[in-house]
């Protein structure tokens, strides 16, 4: 029927491509942060992935990374704590001091 439009004759195509590119360029800057966000996140990591200690929050003690662990899975390891289980792949994001039995987030 002449009266009735489908949805992509609503908006000419060049209008339809300088509405995304707007949108792109709207975006890019909360792109941009995203990604910093992420790359520190990853790079924070990183560094655990390879420290043999990290200081405990509450009490300052250092807090070794690496002995024996035991996954949620119950899965028992010996190795770096940021070493994904052989079991169920997860890595650990805690860790107990043995000192004053507080635990510490590793993020």
């Amino acid at each position: 029927m002449p009266g009735k439009h489908s949805g992509s004759e609503l908006v000419p195509k060049h209008w339809r491509w300088a509405l995304k590119l707007a949108a792109y360029i709207l975006s890019l800057p909360f792109l941009v942060i995203w990604g910093i966000t992420k790359a520190v996140r990853y790079l924070h990591l990183l560094q655990l992935a390879v420290t043999s200690s990290v200081d405990c929050s509450n009490c300052g003690n250092p807090v070794s990374l690496t002995g024996n662990w035991r996954c949620e899975c119950g899965f028992t390891y010996s190795g770096h704590l940021m070493r994904p289980c052989p079991v169920c792949q997860r890595v650990p994001r805690i860790v107990r001091c043995y000192r004053c039995q507080a635990t510490t987030l590793l993020h």
